[in-house]
């Protein structure tokens, strides 16, 4: 038995060139997320949002750990939505509200 979490968004999807690249290390779909403009202060001028390429990756490898996968479905200029299935370990139900 299957236990799916699906996580959706819509700040834009990933473009359809970096979708075969999302699952390696140090990818990001940022333009220069190191090449800021620091003040004297240390403080960015233009915050970029954007992560260091590991979060998905890594991700993947604990779902497969567990006897699961992950799955990313982009539309460039829409958004994403990750699926992550996991083996579902027992017949437990925690009572709902």
């Amino acid at each position: 038995m299957l236990a799916l979490i699906q996580i959706s968004d819509e700040g834009g999807g990933i473009p359809r060139s970096g979708l075969p690249k999302i699952f390696t290390y140090l990818y990001s779909t940022a333009e220069n997320p190191l090449d800021e403009d620091f003040t004297t202060t240390g403080a960015a001028t233009a915050c970029t949002m954007a992560g260091y390429g590991y979060g998905i990756p890594i991700s993947r490898l604990y779902a497969r750990y567990f006897g699961g996968d992950l799955q990313i479905l982009s539309m460039e200029g829409y958004g994403t939505d990750a699926f992550l299935h996991l083996l579902r370990l027992g017949d437990s139900q925690e009572p709902l509200p």
